[in-house]
């Protein structure tokens, strides 16, 4: 692989990781001001907060882990230039 394509894909993974914490902000936000009578329910959308927030915590997860784990195994995938 590229070296300039393997970095690209740790500054996705880093830019993704920090929408999805933003994400968070949101619907802790939206779970605050949106809902009646601690359902998970929004007032306003309609849409179950409590499953878009474990969307945005399992994507914040999973970005981390494959970053740290691209991180490791960087010698092993990019091929050194001639």
């Amino acid at each position: 692989m590229n070296s300039k394509l393997f970095r690209l894909l740790l500054v996705f993974l880093g830019l993704s990781i920090v929408y999805c914490l933003l994400g968070i902000v949101n619907v802790m936000v939206s779970l605050k001001y949106e809902i009646v009578a601690d359902e998970c329910v929004s007032v306003v959308t309609g849409q179950n907060l409590c499953f878009i927030l474990n969307c945005y915590r399992l994507g914040v997860l999973v970005f981390f882990i494959v970053l740290v784990a691209l991180s490791i195994n960087e010698k092993k995938i990019v091929k050194p230039r001639k």
